[in-house]
């Protein structure tokens, strides 16, 4: 006579000896999930601006670090070494204003 007993494991997908009864379909699918992962790797890796290793050693380009573009220096460019900009007397005068302005005055 043959029993009706269910092991456990068999109900929950899992073979008796804890080894996974997934089959062809669970196998495809963990492979198409790694594919999916590289796909979407190469995909943002491809989307970038290429780098310049020599950019980012010492190289000569000129670029100013962070693959931003070329530097400014303030306002009107970059600004010849030594000395205060022309535009610099300007920006203290009104920068004092200002907060002359924004401080609250105590009563």
């Amino acid at each position: 006579m043959r029993s009706n007993y269910v092991h456990p494991a068999h109900i929950a997908g899992v073979g008796v000896h804890g080894v996974a009864r997934g089959g062809p379909v669970a196998v495809a699918a963990m492979i198409g999930l790694c594919l999916l992962g590289v796909l979407i790797v190469l995909i943002v890796m491809l989307g970038r601006p290429p780098t310049d290793r020599r950019d980012r050693n010492g190289g000569d380009s000129g670029s100013g670090g962070g693959g931003r573009g070329p530097r400014r220096g303030g306002p009107d460019g970059p600004q010849p070494t030594g000395g205060d900009p022309e535009w610099w007397p300007e920006f203290e005068r009104q920068f004092a204003e200002y907060v002359t302005s924004t401080t609250p005055t105590s009563s």
